[in-house]
Order: structure tokens, then sequence, then C-alpha cells
């Protein structure tokens, strides 16, 4: 058999190590410096990314191990197209990284800045890019693995927005990047000087409207075919922006004081509701009503359609949780301890005999049109509550969070507590009939799982090192714990 010269040996180890640096060359990453095998090792872990299978990867979920120092992923809507990038500013993992899950390659595009983490999707697909940090990186024009910078100057262009005809627009929320760009896949051109932080919503007709997020006196603008115009001067900080299913468009300003609610068609601003600031929670129903709340104390509801707005209730406030039937009825809950509101019709009534405290706000409707609320607090008896035709009833007074709802496939509905705190408030699963509620198991809690086999529905808590874990099996009223794991 024939034995390799030393010569030979080293001849061919020179020949395989130039193989790996090629291929690591190939892949956009950075050669070590200094001595020559230095970091190559660290480099493999890249490399990997040639052998994974990505059809069953979450890439929500994080970037898998392997890819050392990008820490932060963006995937493109078609499902193919997936781009990584530091926040820790990772030498080696500087720029702008780009995998074709087809491929199973990861390239660098872009060599360059780190924490590229403002993806903005136009309707054709295509990227732009900006980034969160001190030094000006600019912006990105990013398609598929070609990554383009077309503005040299600026950070944090973080509010960007697409007109109905393709128009895209940005602004930075620093105070030292004033005004607002227009962008094109070449270039990026300021079109306005004044004021920073520009919000922007769109409308109909090719209309998109902006207000500023900090406090100088800047009103409100209307952009349409790159041409801005100030269209209302009052005050500052009209950022709270609702676009209705019709084209229009409702914003109202977020500083006390500057009060009122305006109506923007057609370039134009109107003020249509003239007391009371920041009505920012918005809700719009299947008729094309708008609803809008505020946080401060007892504002109430506005109900607004085509350009008129109208209180329908004057109490409570911060509605935020809105749950809206199939026959059109809503129900809405506010996010602290006030009232709640039922709406039907476009009139609005205060729901009574239910407990509001505790943020009751996870609704549940069977099949057969019963609804139940639950609430996310923990630690106090807030119980459980039962809705029908705008009244209220608390079917059960002990426990809180009854929020992990289930209904079977022969139609009984159940329902387990996410409460953590203490036994002593509450604690197992509830069987539920119209306005009734029985306890059927009175352990455990986190029952955050449910599956329904053979008739029997196992409920499942959530694993957690410091709290008993269990599997119940139910059948009707009937439950039987069949694993504990302390």
């Amino acid at each position: 058999m024939a034995v390799n010269t030393l010569s030979k040996n080293i001849n061919q180890a020179v020949s395989d190590f130039h193989a790996i640096k090629d291929k690591i060359v190939e892949k956009g990453l950075k050669i070590p410096e200094n001595t020559p095998t230095s970091g190559y090792a660290d480099l493999i872990g890249y490399m990997d990314y040639d052998t994974k299978n990505w059809n069953n990867v979450d890439f929500s979920k994080g970037i898998p191990t392997g890819a050392k120092g990008l820490d932060s992923v963006y995937e493109h809507s078609n499902g193919i197209d997936v781009y990584f990038y530091t926040i820790n500013n990772f030498p080696d993992a500087q720029g702008l990284w780009h995998m074709n899950k087809q491929e199973k390659i990861i390239r660098r595009i872009y060599s360059t800045g780190y924490y590229w983490s403002t993806f903005f999707e136009t309707s054709n697909g295509t990227l732009y890019v900006s980034g969160k940090v001190s030094a000006a990186q600019g912006i990105l024009c990013v398609k598929g693995n070609t990554a383009t910078l077309i503005y040299d100057s600026g950070n944090y262009w973080v509010n960007v927005v697409e007109d109905t005809v393709g128009n895209i627009y940005c602004a930075s929320t620093l105070s030292t990047q004033l005004g607002i760009l227009k962008l094109t896949e070449t270039a990026g051109t300021q079109i306005f000087a004044e004021g920073y932080a520009w919000k922007f919503i769109a409308g109909i007709n090719g209309y998109v409207y902006s207000g500023a997020d900090n406090t100088s006196s800047l009103g409100v603008l209307s952009l349409k075919d790159d041409v801005v115009t100030r269209i209302y001067t009052e005050t500052r900080n009209w950022i709270n922006m609702y676009a209705a299913k019709n084209g229009d468009v409702y914003m109202s300003s977020n500083l006390s004081g500057t009060n009122g609610l305006l109506y923007l068609k057609n370039g134009t601003a109107t003020k249509i509701y003239s007391s009371t600031p920041h009505w920012r929670y918005f809700y719009e129903n299947k008729d094309g009503y708008v609803y809008m709340a505020t946080s401060s104390a007892n504002t109430g509801i506005l109900s607004v359609r085509n350009g008129i707005a109208t209180k329908i209730i004057s109490t409570g406030d911060d509605y935020q949780y809105y749950y809206e039937r199939e026959n059109g009825e809503i129900y809405v809950t506010s996010s602290d301890v006030s009232t709640m509101v039922y709406i039907k019709n476009n009139i609005a009534y205060a729901v009574s005999n239910i407990s509001t405290s505790g943020y009751f706000r996870y609704f549940f409707e069977t099949s057969n049109g019963d609804i139940y609320l639950g609430n996310s607090s923990t630690g106090l008896n807030y119980g459980l509550n039962y809705l029908k035709d705008g009244v209220g009833e608390k079917i059960f007074t002990e426990g809180s969070a009854w929020r992990a709802f289930y209904e079977s496939e022969n139609g009984d509905v159940y329902v387990g507590t996410t409460n953590s705190s203490s036994i002593s408030y509450g604690c197992g699963i509830l069987k539920l009939d119209g306005n009734t509620a029985m306890q059927i198991h009175n352990t455990g809690f986190y029952w955050y799982y449910h599956i329904e086999k053979d008739g029997y529905v196992y409920f499942m808590t959530k694993a957690s090192a410091d709290k008993n874990n269990y599997i119940v099996r139910v059948s009707g009223s009937n439950a039987e714990e069949i694993f504990l794991k302390i």
C-alpha cells in the first residue's frame, strides 16, 4: 500500500485549509486575522446553515444555535427570505445578513452597522431598513439578497408609511433628524424640513396625514404626490390616529389641554368634537361606526361615522376591550376597574350586577350563545361573570383569572383558572351551564392546555418549576386527577 510522504500530507493539508477558507468567504464571512487558524472553529457554526432543514423552523422564536452574534431576525412575508442582524455590535456579525430558506445559505449582504431592526415591507415586497443606533447608518433598500444604501444620513428612521398609490414616506424619532423623507428604491429625498418624530396614517385617494410626536406647535400635515401641506395649525402632538374602513381618518392630540377630534378627508382637516384630549382607543364595528375612548376619568365613549361624532355614554374611561357578536351586539370593558358597557344599534347601556374589578377582558361565547367574562388579575376572589342581552350576573364568586375556556364536541363548557397566587383564592376547573357554574376540580392552576379524545377532555397545567403540575380527565361533571408531579 502506498504511503504518503510528509510533503504530500502537508500539501494536502494546505489544500484542505484553502478549501475551507474559500467556503467561508463564499458564505460572506470575515476571514480571521492574526494566526492562520485563529477563530476558524467559531466560523464552522455559521456554516451549519448548509446542512439544516429550515422547513419547520419558526424564526419568530429566535436564531438557531450556530449563528454566532446574530441575535435577531426578520422574515419576509414571502416565506423565503430571512434577514439576520446583531443588536449588540458584535464585530464579526455587523451588517445585514440574508438567507434564502430554499437555498439554505446565509450571506452577509451589507457589511457595516448593526441593530438594523426597523423593517418596512411595501406592497410590492421591497424592504426599507434602518437602525436603532446612535451612529448615522442611514436607510437601506433591500430586495432578496441585495441591500443598497439609499440614504447615508441619520438614524432611527422608524416611522414609515405607504400611500394608496405606492409612495413611501418616513421620519426619524430623533430631534436631530428633522423633516420627512420620500423613499424610492434608489434614493431618499427630504421633502419637508421642519419638525421631527412625524407619525403617519394613510387615507384614501393617495393622501397621507401626519402629526408630530413632540411638543413643538407643528399642527397636522397632508402629503400627496410628494407635496406637503399644513392643513391644521392648532397646537401639537396630533398622533392618535385611526383610518376607518371607508377611508375616513380621525386624529386627536396626545396632550392634555389639546382638546377635540379631527376629521381628515381629501386633504382637509375639520374639528368635529371640541372637548377632551387624547381620544386613542379605537374600535370599528361591522356597520362602520368607530368607537373611541380616552384614559381621562369619566370621558365615556364617542361614536363616530361619516365625520359625525356623538357621545353615547358619559361614564367610565379606558374602554379598550371589545367583543362584537354576529348579531352586532357589543360588550366593552375598560382596562382599569370602572364600568362595562353594552352597545346595541349604536345605543350604549351600562352593564350592572357584575364584577368589573380585576381587569375583566376575556370573553368566551359558546355555540348556544352564552357569554362568559373572565379576568386577568390574580390573588383575589374576583370570580366569573355571565352576560345575556346586555345584563350581567356574577355566577361564581371565588377565585380569579378564570379565562382558560373550552367547549367540548358535545357542548360541555369548562373553564380553568390561570391564577398562580395562592390556592386560598380558589383554583381548579369549573363546569359551566348557562348562568350556573359548578366547581368540579378544586386544585391546580395554569390550566392553559386542553386535548379531547374518546369522549374525555384532558386539562393540563402549564409546566412551572415551583408549582404542582396536573393532568385532569373530565367527562360531564366528573373530573379525575390522573397525573400529579410535585
